[in-house]
């Protein structure tokens, strides 16, 4: 299976936000292997239900820590 320019994406946003699979795994209580999966498109839909939006959401919500912290340097 290809993946999609969208999903790869979401791997690039969660690199340059500093998080690991491992966190965001933990976030939606799951493997880093699932989120693997996810962000490469052989899955729609984490096993909790969430989709893109809610992704994206936890990025932006597990990063912000880490740029209150830089921006406090």
């Amino acid at each position: 299976m290809q993946a999609y320019a969208d999903d790869l994406d979401l791997q690039l946003l969660r690199k340059r936000a500093g998080i690991t699979q491992e966190e965001i795994a933990e976030a939606f209580g799951t493997s880093a292997s699932t989120i693997s999966k996810f962000e490469t498109g052989r899955l729609t839909e984490l096993p909790d239900g969430s989709a893109r939006s809610e992704y994206e959401a936890a990025i932006r919500r597990l990063a912000a820590p880490t740029a209150a912290k830089a921006g406090a340097k």
